[in-house]
């Protein structure tokens, strides 16, 4: 398929031509960006990466960004897709870097800051064979947000995923993600502390700033603790309405 058969299929499909010779040439443009996506899928687990990944994109979640986004088909950067999750932002910050060594002038997307309606990750647009793989680094905090966010759209609408659907789902994820970014905040200067620095180094600091990093590590577990249960709370979303979100 060329760029205008492919632009074309994306018109019809934003319109609601979903026949069969439609599905089936979706599939077609789908499955050109199979080799690309296992051979970036390799390259992350040689890296020793353990990636989770989407060979591509659904028929109905492609349709969906047609439809609310101004973007052709073509353009479509997202058909295929791998995940990363680590530990905290000071190993996704190395593991960005470390990518964007590897591959050949990925394109960054750090949306850990902005209105993305309240999702936080960094995302690597990697060119492989002519065809664009996005690459999702997340921390295991953006994660475990993301999941939820999912399962919520899943039951409630999938416009939640967007800063759509009801106004105390969308308060109660923007309440959800600012606290991921407050954790996340404490945890880069935490992750030095704790991981980086040697301990005659962190035992030095810790008397000229009159703190015990230990105190400070177990508060920040105290949050952590707190946030999870939070979430965990709604793991379970078969009977799950507008009228469960806290205030």
């Amino acid at each position: 398929m060329n760029t205008t058969q492919i632009d074309k299929l994306g018109e019809l499909l934003k319109s609601g031509v979903l026949g069969s010779a439609e599905l089936l040439q979706l599939e077609l443009f789908r499955s050109t960006f199979a080799e690309a996506y296992q051979h970036v899928f390799r390259c992350l687990v040689a890296l020793k990466f353990e990636p989770t990944g989407r060979p591509y994109k659904s028929t109905g979640s492609i349709v969906a960004k047609l439809s609310r986004q101004p973007i052709r088909l073509s353009q479509m950067q997202d058909v295929a897709g791998v995940r990363v999750i680590v530990g905290d932002t000071l190993a996704q910050d190395r593991s960005v870097e470390s990518l964007r060594g590897f591959f050949d002038q990925p394109i960054v997307k750090d949306r850990r800051s902005g209105h993305h309606g309240g999702y936080r990750s960094v995302h690597l647009i990697v060119s492989c064979r002519a065809k664009p793989i996005e690459l999702q680094i997340r921390t295991e905090l953006q994660h475990i947000w993301a999941e939820l966010s999912e399962r919520l759209a899943d039951e409630l609408g999938a416009e939640i995923k967007y800063g759509g659907g009801p106004a105390p789902v969308q308060d109660f994820l923007g309440r959800l993600s600012r606290a991921v970014a407050s954790l996340e905040g404490e945890e880069a200067p935490r992750s030095f502390i704790l991981k980086e620095l040697p301990p005659p180094q962190r035992r030095r600091l810790e008397r000229k700033l009159k703190l015990n990093f230990r105190d400070v590590e177990a508060s920040y577990q105290e949050r952590m603790r707190k946030f999870r249960e939070v979430v965990a709370s709604f793991t379970n979303l078969d009977s799950v309405s507008t009228h469960d979100f806290p205030d």
